[in-house]
């Protein structure tokens, strides 16, 4: 065998190579979104249930987030005018004023 031929088969090999490492990707690939396809089908029926659930537990944990909470916020709202009241107050009667 001559020196071309070695190269043309040498060519040749590195093609085999190349489609061989190509397909286990593509394989996969497609295996893959056959599988998520099947899984989207299968999940269509249930999700809207299963979103329900999540919208009522949603505003579950809402509802009680706000009454939870409610009397911390009320509490910082009331310390917050008192403390403006006072800072007001205390702007129109200064301490040093002169009579």
């Amino acid at each position: 065998m001559t020196l071309t031929n070695w190269r043309d088969l040498a060519v040749v090999l590195l093609a085999l190579e190349a489609l061989i490492m190509g397909l286990v990707p593509a394989a996969l690939f497609f295996f893959s979104v056959k599988g998520m396809l099947w899984l989207i089908h299968k999940l269509e029926a249930s999700a809207p249930v299963v979103q329900g659930y999540f919208r009522k537990a949603a505003e579950i944990s809402e509802t009680v987030s706000q009454r939870a909470g409610a009397p911390f916020i009320a509490a910082s709202a009331t310390t917050a005018k008192v403390r403006r009241w006072t800072q007001a107050v205390a702007r129109f009667y200064p301490a040093n004023r002169e009579v």
